[in-house]
């Protein structure tokens, strides 16, 4: 694990990858942007009486901007993670990676704890965005973020698993993440409570443990009243992640195999 976070961190260090890094901002920045200007100049930041009693705060680009930023996170850790050894693979850096006595999951947690400080700064930047914008997050202790942005990157990194494995038996990664993003977007209530959705996208949504931590993070912010359902959202959320995280690690023994076989062809 200790010898992945050395290699990649002097790969970074020699050329850090600007442009991906600036591009991943600049898309959620303006995603933040479009959402502010709706929010403002279409419906002065107001929502129907059914959709404001799904939302856990009564300024809307503030709920918004949360699941924009809880958002962002989640993606970073799932692109930077899933797509490692995908990347392996067209660098031509596998085969030197299987032929040593590594074991998979000490070599994900060594990418995903390499990449962490450049996702939290991605984090930071669209955090000093949104408050350019005017989104009120005086209310949110220290704590509560703290809370929320380890336990989104905690289920994250066990989704990223399973993500990497379908990257690798598709030897693809734009269509596999791109459709896992879009799906995430719509039904985990990023831009809107996902209760408005027809049941069955909220049971997909619910499959998903970026929903939990999203929800999670929104009561512990906002609704001091619904503290009795923190609990059941950590607990699904851990397991649900856990589930991932461990089918992807048992999956991995069977995509290996496609991956040796078609380096050879």
């Amino acid at each position: 694990m200790f010898a992945i976070i050395r290699r990649n961190w002097q790969m970074y260090r020699r050329y850090f990858p600007f442009t991906l890094f600036i591009n991943r901002i600049l898309g959620s920045a303006f995603q933040l942007v479009s959402v502010w200007l709706i929010a403002n100049f279409l419906f002065n930041n107001r929502v129907d009486s059914l959709t404001a009693g799904y939302m856990t705060t009564a300024h809307y680009f503030t709920y918004a901007a949360i699941g924009i930023l809880f958002y962002n996170l989640g993606v970073a850790t799932l692109m930077n993670v899933g797509r490692a050894l995908i990347t392996e693979v067209r660098e031509g850096t596998l085969m030197s990676l299987l032929i040593t006595p590594y074991k998979v999951f000490q070599y994900f947690s060594g990418v995903f704890l390499e990449q962490l400080w450049r996702t939290l700064l991605e984090f930071a930047a669209l955090f000093g965005i949104s408050k350019l914008l005017d989104a009120d997050f005086s209310t949110i202790s220290l704590g509560a973020w703290t809370a929320g942005i380890a336990f989104t990157i905690w289920v994250s990194f066990g989704m990223s698993i399973f993500l990497a494995n379908i990257m690798l038996q598709l030897r693809d990664t734009y269509i596999s993440q791109n459709t896992l993003f879009i799906l995430i977007y719509l039904v985990s209530g990023i831009t809107f409570p996902k209760e408005i959705l027809p049941k069955f996208l909220q049971w997909i949504g619910n499959l998903l443990p970026l929903t939990q931590a999203l929800e999670a993070f929104r009561i512990l912010c906002f609704r001091p009243e619904k503290y009795n359902q923190l609990a059941s959202l950590f607990i699904v959320g851990l397991l649900s992640s856990s589930l991932y995280l461990l089918a992807g690690l048992y999956w991995y023994r069977k995509t290996e195999q496609k991956i040796i076989s078609y380096i050879f062809e």
